[in-house]
């Protein structure tokens, strides 16, 4: 009997051992893995991360190269050092095509978020370029390549128009809504208020070249207005011009009484330095409806464009122009 009762002690032993041998107790998914399975997780789970941290920085860039939808465009400036390039103001940003203007993409530097109201050329600075923005002045040296800010005392950075005396290239002016119209006589670093609108927004500023006291500015209630003091006080353009839709005014360095204007989706042009106007571009401009003008400052070639970003230009002073499909 003793011997029975021991083997079967001994035989419940040994299935008690074994069932706890294969009991595990529970706990995650670490505790039941090798260490070179958690070494292979913790590796693959970096590369995975690495790999989502370029594609989202690609994908957010991607439209740097994709063509833009504009939204509406207010300036086209030439300004490549190569040649062929030009940009292009619009509330979606800044643009620049290497082409001339058959492909756009965004311009190098700028990032996403910020409209622009204006992009010009410095006078007598071969690749120098200034683009006005609704958060920032920026400037270029180097065709629009790269951009660096332009410090300055302005009350605030939302330029609502901007431009340069076309024969003293140190004059800028900008209209800074509702703060007023502003005149820096140092390339942009300090500012000089000269004239407030109330309630108004001025969308076009122009400057006759060889006198900076002579302003052409777009007032959305006013119309076209023209001043003779340096934007202390203004008078309405008239004449054969609709001067309650002015989208553009373009001066001349080299010519003070030739004015060109965009009204109506139309290009007008002056010959006594704004006083009388008359239809320009004949008939290959008839159909176009541009809306901005810009001038090569190096070839004194024009340039036009619609609201699809479509350019046109001219090599004759605008009596005729080619599109650039």
């Amino acid at each position: 009997m003793p011997d029975r009762r021991t083997r079967r002690q001994e035989e419940r032993e040994a299935k008690a051992k074994e069932a706890k041998q294969e009991f595990r107790p529970p706990g995650g998914l670490f505790s039941r893995l090798s260490t070179d399975a958690i070494v292979g997780i913790i590796i693959a789970s970096v590369v995975l991360l690495v790999f989502l941290v370029f594609f989202f920085r690609w994908w957010n860039s991607r439209d740097n190269t994709a063509a833009p939808t504009f939204n509406q465009v207010s300036a086209i400036a030439p300004g490549g050092l190569e040649g062929k390039t030009l940009f292009i103001a619009d509330l979606n940003g800044l643009f620049r095509s290497t082409d001339n203007g058959k492909k756009w993409s965004r311009a190098p530097g700028i990032a996403k978020g910020e409209a622009y109201r204006a992009v010009e050329g410095v006078p007598g600075s071969p690749g120098a370029l200034i683009a006005a923005g609704s958060h920032s002045l920026r400037r270029s040296a180097d065709g629009g390549k790269t951009w660096t800010l332009v410090q300055n005392d302005l009350p605030s950075q939302d330029f609502q128009s901007f431009t340069i005396d076309p024969v003293q290239p140190n004059t800028f002016y900008a209209y800074l809504n509702p703060q007023g119209l502003f005149r820096s006589e140092n390339s942009g670093a300090a500012w000089t208020r000269v004239s407030g609108f109330e309630n108004a927004s001025v969308t076009t500023l122009a400057v006759r070249p060889g006198d900076p006291k002579l302003l052409f500015v777009f007032h959305s209630s006013r119309g076209l207005l023209r001043s003779r003091d340096g934007g202390v006080t203004f008078e309405p353009v008239t004449g054969a011009l609709p001067a309650t839709s002015v989208t553009d005014v373009l001066t001349l360095p080299n010519d003070a009484q030739n004015v060109y204007a965009v009204a109506s989706r139309s290009l007008y042009r002056s010959k006594d330095g704004g006083t009388t106007w008359a239809k320009a571009g004949g008939q290959s401009l008839s159909s176009a409806n541009i809306v901005i003008i810009g001038r090569d400052g190096a070839t004194g070639t024009l340039y036009a464009a619609d609201l699809t970003g479509f350019v046109y230009s001219s090599t004759d002073g605008g009596e005729n122009w080619i599109p650039h499909s």
